[in-house]
């Protein structure tokens, strides 16, 4: 049986997912996230989430891997069940499963429309492709240009040929 190979991220994608982490631990996202639970925000996963029906439930499940690794999925979700815990009186099952299914989609897709700045429906596209927008690889190539033209640098940093 072959090996699955294992995909190497980049520089870019690493700083990003630290960004998303970061992003999904902001109180603005913690707000909007509660906002969700108690039916403020409107969320169609959090409406599956309360259904019975198994469509629904089915509907439920994303892929992940392509934003955050393993390691910073378990991460988050740890911290959304113990924020979901101490923030909010919900029955057990919730704690288990609520995270996971609703409030990690939505905080990825809250992060997701802060950093790249684009819409709710992009946001859940990325989600549910299984893969970043487009336009991350293009906003991080012209930040890097922009960052580059803003600093050239000194003599001491071109090194000797340049």
């Amino acid at each position: 049986m072959a090996a699955k190979k294992m995909k190497i991220r980049t520089q870019e994608e690493e700083k990003f997912s630290e960004l998303v982490l970061d992003k999904i631990k902001s109180t603005e996202c913690r707000e909007y996230l509660l906002g969700v639970i108690k039916e403020t925000k409107s969320s169609k996963r959090h409406n599956w989430f309360k259904s019975a029906t198994p469509s629904d439930k089915r509907l439920l499940h994303y892929k992940y891997w392509h934003i955050l690794t393993t390691e910073q999925l378990e991460t988050i979700i740890c911290w959304l069940r113990n924020y979901l815990d101490k923030s909010c009186n919900v029955p057990r099952s919730y704690i288990v499963n609520y995270p996971m299914d609703v409030w990690m989609p939505e905080a990825l897709m809250f992060a997701l429309q802060s950093l790249l700045n684009i819409s709710k429906e992009e946001a859940e596209k990325s989600l549910v492709m299984g893969k970043l927008p487009t336009m991350f690889v293009n906003k991080q190539s012209s930040l890097d240009c922009t960052e580059t033209s803003k600093n050239p640098p000194n003599d001491d940093e071109k090194g000797e040929h340049g």
